[in-house]
């Protein structure tokens, strides 16, 4: 397994969300854009050769917070928060048989496989300007799904700010 690490910035100050996903060297790996103004809140993720890597919708008609992902492969699954689990921090993705398990809405946390092996860790930088997270990921052959994931985590935690104040 290889190791590396990737930082996120947020950046909301357009008119639309935009995310992005540098390494050490500043050097942008992913970056993704959202418009603020959507019913469907659609996020569309792209690598550094602005090759499309996956779309993420926000399901309007849903008991939980569902969002519908769909990778440039054709793989597509749904993560949705849980009202009632087991463990207040887990969110499980049925679909790839993941588990994301840590303190979710404060967006530090550790990604495992069906086979409870850990392919990434997440965890917020302490001191920032903007929402800036350390992603070190243990299974490249992962990467476009952890980041997807990560991106649909921080909409999720964004969207239940937003419900909290209205």
């Amino acid at each position: 397994m290889s190791s590396f690490t990737l930082y996120s910035k947020t950046s909301l100050l357009s008119l639309h969300h935009r995310i992005r996903l540098c390494d050490e060297d500043k050097h942008v790996w992913y970056y993704a854009k959202s418009a603020i103004l959507t019913f469907t809140n659609k996020t569309t993720i792209y690598n550094a050769n602005r090759q499309k890597v996956a779309t993420i919708r926000r399901k309007l008609v849903s008991f939980h917070r569902a969002y519908k992902i769909t990778m440039r492969n054709g793989l597509s699954f749904t993560m949705r928060k849980e009202l009632l689990h087991v463990y207040r921090d887990v969110i499980d993705i049925k679909d790839l048989g993941w588990q994301c398990r840590g303190n979710i809405f404060e967006l530090n946390f550790t990604v495992l496989d069906r086979h409870n092996r850990k392919l990434a860790a997440i965890k917020q930088k302490m001191v920032s300007m903007h929402d800036k997270y350390r992603i070190e990921v243990y299974d490249s052959t992962h990467l476009d799904m952890i980041i997807t994931l990560l991106i649909t985590l921080q909409h999720m935690v964004i969207d239940e700010e937003k419900e909290k104040r209205s």
